[in-house]
């Protein structure tokens, strides 16, 4: 190797994305995710301005939480009708 020459810098790989990404909202295990970020803070929410969901503390946010974790793991294998649906062509 030369020392009077620096290293070319590498090509940066470019990220593919999944095919028909823009429908990916619709599947199960994405929706199932959004729950699990959005509903525990919902109840959070709840439960900081009322009397009535004395039950949430005690790792309820973290159990609802780790079930929908579960949940994607275990549909993200699964087929999902809706993305095997053909392509309107507005998204191809």
């Amino acid at each position: 190797m030369n020392p009077s020459k620096a290293p070319e810098p590498r090509a940066a790989k470019r990220s593919r994305l999944v095919p028909h990404w823009r429908r990916l909202w619709r599947a199960w295990s994405v929706q199932l995710a959004a729950l699990g970020v959005v509903l525990p803070e919902l109840l959070q929410l709840i439960a900081d301005n009322t009397s009535g969901l004395d039950w949430l503390g005690g790792g309820t946010q973290n159990a609802i939480r780790l079930a929908c974790l579960v949940g994607v793991l275990l549909l993200r294998p699964v087929k999902q009708g809706v993305l095997a649906e053909p392509v309107p062509e507005s998204l191809k």
